[in-house]
């Protein structure tokens, strides 16, 4: 496997998991972000 495809597969991985969805409390800042083209949604905290 190649290390593009790797690092691919690890990305939607961590992307996937449900350990990974959840708000960060108390975030010093927080963002959300919409791509209308494909449908991602997002939002990314700072502690």
């Amino acid at each position: 496997m190649e290390m593009d495809q790797l690092y691919s597969d690890i990305l939607l991985e961590h992307n996937q998991a449900q350990a990974n969805k959840h708000e960060l409390a108390g975030a010093n800042l927080s963002e959300h972000g919409h791509n209308p083209s494909c449908g991602d949604d997002i939002t990314l905290a700072e502690n």
